[in-house]
Formats: C-alpha cells, structure tokens, sequence
C-alpha cells in the first residue's frame, strides 16, 4: 500500500533563538497547512512561508512529490 512520502519526510529547523539552537523535525505534511512552526524547546516562531514557496521547504516538497509519483508508478505496475 502506498504511503506518501510527505508523511513519513521531516524538515529539519534550527531554533532562531540565540539562547535555544534547538533542532526539530516537522513532518512534511504538516508544513503543508502552516506558515510558521514552532520552537518544541522555547516556543520561539520561525516563518517559513519564503522557503515554502523558493527554499529548502519547497525543495522537500518537490522530492516528496516527485518520489510519491515513481512510487504510484512502481505500484501500478505490480
């Protein structure tokens, strides 16, 4: 059964907080819906809506879709 690749791929966020530096994860199916996430850490707020449309995000958003799509080709050929 095929699983997307936007819900098993994280981006990986640097915290902006000088005093934090905390690294998380988001999955990318939830960036998706957001324009922001949050710091797990200090709850420090990091716009991502740049990325999401030209940056790192986007890239991640395009290799998942592009792996999601040789995936549906690879299960509708078995």
């Amino acid at each position: 059964m095929f699983v997307s690749h936007f819900e098993t791929t994280s981006h990986s966020f640097l915290c902006q907080n000088v005093k934090c530096r905390n690294v998380f994860e988001v999955p990318l199916r939830r960036l998706l819906e957001v324009d922001r996430v949050v710091c797990p850490a200090c709850g420090q707020r990091i716009g991502i809506e740049e990325s999401k449309k030209k940056g790192a995000v986007r890239k991640d958003f395009d290799e998942a879709e592009r792996l999601d799509i040789e995936a549906r080709r690879k299960e509708k050929q078995e």
